[in-house]
């Protein structure tokens, strides 16, 4: 997560990376289900919104246990 949203000098675009999760989310890539939860957690790119948050975390947690 900490890669995409800057980290490694590189210039950090959080509306840009919550976009890129939300597309690796909707295509049923685990790991971006997981890091869209954290940004709506903490409002990282995105309003902070826990109940999307919390939908994400249950998705990615559903692929996690398969």
């Amino acid at each position: 997560m900490k890669s995409a949203i800057g980290g490694d000098g590189t210039y950090k675009n959080e509306k840009k990376a919550f976009e890129r999760y939300m597309k690796s989310a909707i295509a049923g890539y685990a790991e971006g289900q997981c890091n869209l939860g954290f940004c709506y957690e903490n409002g990282i790119g995105t309003i902070k919104d826990n109940k999307k948050a919390f939908e994400w975390y249950s998705r990615y947690l559903k692929m996690e246990m398969r």
